[in-house]
């Protein structure tokens, strides 16, 4: 007897048609709403903690987009009274309790964090507690029908973001204008990053949905059309990480596919001919071919083999030099408070002091950060901020979840739809996983949320068939343990051995410049400043960020720092990154004397000054 996939999916479809085309023709949008208000809820305020992403809003409207997303997730949670599994089952449950103290150590991180920094600090924790949260609800606050629409919704919001980003790269150039150019910013996010990373989460769980899920004939065309749409939107976004992360996922998400249809007696292949005529007669092959249709046609070939090819040489990469920079300092950094860390939200203000990238202290907590201020590395920033604490929790939750789903993945017989939830699910968050090796995504609200929303809904999926009672094993707890160990002790040993290194190679200099130079210099005079490094190779390197001054003050005796902008030292000085300018005292001194300090990219501290005479008189200056 002839094998044939798309026939036997079909008739297993017909068999719920009938019960399902009942349900819908007799229920009303206002009480499909009610039924369905929770998983409604749970998209309300993801989509807002999304929108705060996006620049095209002032800081303010994002700041409250933030915390109204976050607000409307945790009033979801206090407000949902049926939940699937009891607190011990929920806190026994991988990553429970793991997020749990995770969660908690980010709010004692909180008052750790030096009070000038507790407003960068509130926002990291608020971003922890929204993805607690949002893992949480969609775990076991939803029911299998929520889950369904929570996942649908998300594809929505998704592709919603996809055609956005179609657009605005269409406004700002063409194609061929954009690779040459090397403008990265066409993005509805500002950054490609963010969009490419949120679409590599999204993308296996579309495909997932489609290729797995048990779908009527229209809802299946639509589940095809949102992986076109996701597929060729992440592709696009040009993000390298984000295509290494969701080329892993996919790779995970086929295999964790042909493993389960393994274990499944209903469609476990004869033969390997079996599998493969499975594959072949699957809509696989179509999308692939879709969407190579629709990248050659588009004109994109070109475009995507030039980004492509910057994976030759990746280390002669610009942007991989620079990012390199980024995880070094915060390497240092982490390995200079290698337990507690230096605080909440603190990489993008003290990073200056490491990397020399990026903006001054004083400038991020005036006007906040931007991606120039983020490691692109969620590990490295997390450890410098959350300490070894920090780091362990965050990847011991993340694991402990991994290893529990995707054993459940290949080791239990599903429904449909819960198994393509579940696979997705855990391919995304594998991906994820690598992505956020190189990525800043995962730094923001929203694509954090959505994250922890994904596995969430995972693991509401695999508890669907799960007795209340069942034991989970003490296996997913302690290799995941141990991996947060390691994590924790890998970075700051990194760092370590990089400041260790640098004590053997050869240092520098560093010199203060003035205009004009002095030294005698009348009272009331205005000076201007200008810190310059040069490096062993008799490179000039940069000295902004990262310069400290200590300048005289009218208004009180001995010398005050002037990394904070002008308010920090009095009216009498003006910060701008590596210049001061500087007027000098009115009221006649023997000497004035201006101190620059400063850090070069391996931690090793140089000092300079400047000294001038004030006499009241004018004198030649010396050139």
């Amino acid at each position: 007897m002839s094998h044939d996939p798309w026939e036997a999916r079909e008739r297993e479809r017909e068999k719920r048609r009938s019960t399902a085309r009942t349900r819908a023709a007799s229920m009303d949008p206002l009480e499909w709403a009610s039924e369905n208000a929770r998983a409604l809820g749970l998209l309300f305020g993801l989509a807002l903690l999304l929108l705060a992403e996006v620049p095209a809003f002032s800081g303010f409207l994002r700041s409250v987009m933030a915390i109204g997303g976050s607000t409307v997730l945790l009033l979801l949670a206090a407000l949902t009274k049926t939940w699937t599994r009891t607190l011990s089952g929920v806190l026994s449950r991988p990553p429970g309790i793991a997020l749990v103290l995770l969660t908690l150590w980010t709010g004692v991180a909180l008052f750790l964090t030096p009070p000038l920094y507790r407003t960068m600090a509130g926002g990291e924790l608020l971003r922890v507690v929204a993805g607690s949260v949002a893992f949480f609800v969609a775990a076991y606050g939803l029911q299998a029908r929520e889950r369904g629409v929570a996942v649908v919704g998300l594809l929505v919001i998704g592709c919603l973001i996809a055609l956005g980003d179609f657009a605005r790269l269409g406004s700002t150039a063409e194609i061929g204008q954009l690779a040459r150019s090397g403008n990265h910013s066409a993005s509805v996010f500002g950054t490609h990053e963010s969009v490419g990373s949120l679409l590599a989460l999204l993308f296996p769980v579309a495909l997932a949905t489609a290729l797995l899920a048990d779908l009527d004939e229209k809802p299946r065309w639509a589940a095809y059309a949102g992986v076109l749409i996701l597929g060729f939107a992440w592709i696009v976004a040009r993000c390298r990480s984000a295509w290494i992360g969701g080329g892993i996922a996919l790779l995970t998400l086929l295999i964790l596919a042909w493993r389960a249809s393994l274990r499944d007696p209903r469609r476990r292949p004869r033969t390997t001919r079996d599998l493969v005529r499975d594959a072949l007669g699957s809509p696989l092959p179509l999308i692939v071919g879709a969407l190579l249709v629709m990248g050659i046609g588009g004109g994109l070939a070109t475009f995507l083999s030039q980004r492509a090819a910057t994976f030759v040489n990746i280390k002669e990469d610009s942007s991989f030099q620079v990012r390199k920079v980024m995880w070094e300092g915060g390497a240092q950094m982490a390995a200079q408070k290698p337990v507690l860390g230096w605080g909440l939200g603190t990489y993008p203000i003290l990073q200056g002091y490491w990397t020399h990238l990026g903006h001054e202290d004083w400038s991020v907590l005036q006007d906040g950060a931007d991606h120039s201020d983020i490691a692109h590395n969620f590990y490295v920033q997390w450890a410098a901020e959350a300490g070894g604490i920090g780091l362990a929790l965050h990847v011991a939750a993340v694991t402990s979840w991994l290893l529990f789903a995707l054993r459940g993945a290949v080791g239990r017989t599903l429904a449909p739809g819960e198994r393509a939830i579940l696979l997705g699910a855990s391919a995304a968050a594998l991906g994820a996983c690598v992505d956020a090796l190189a990525s800043p995504a995962y730094q923001f609200h929203g694509v954090y949320a959505v994250l922890w929303a994904l596995m969430g809904l995972g693991s509401g999926a695999l508890s669907e068939r799960e007795p209340p009672g069942t034991r989970v094993g003490a296996l997913p707890w302690i290799a995941a343990g141990a991996l947060g160990l390691i994590a924790a002790g890998a970075v700051p040993l990194w760092g370590r051995s990089l400041i260790t290194r640098a004590e053997s190679e050869p240092r520098g200099t560093f010199n203060v410049v003035a205009d004009p130079p002095g030294p005698r210099l009348d009272p009331g005079q205005s000076v201007t400043l200008r810190a310059v490094f040069t490096d062993s190779e008799g490179k000039s390197a940069s000295t902004a960020p990262g310069t400290t001054w200590e300048v005289p003050s009218e208004r009180e005796s001995g010398t005050v720092s002037g990394g904070f902008g002008q308010d920090a030292v009095g009216k009498d000085a003006e910060i701008k990154q590596s210049l001061l300018k500087l007027t000098l005292p009115s009221k006649p001194r023997a000497i004035v004397q201006v101190m620059a300090r400063y850090s070069d990219r391996r931690g090793r501290a140089y000092t300079a000054d400047a000294v001038f005479i004030l006499n009241g008189t004018k004198t030649k200056q010396e050139r």
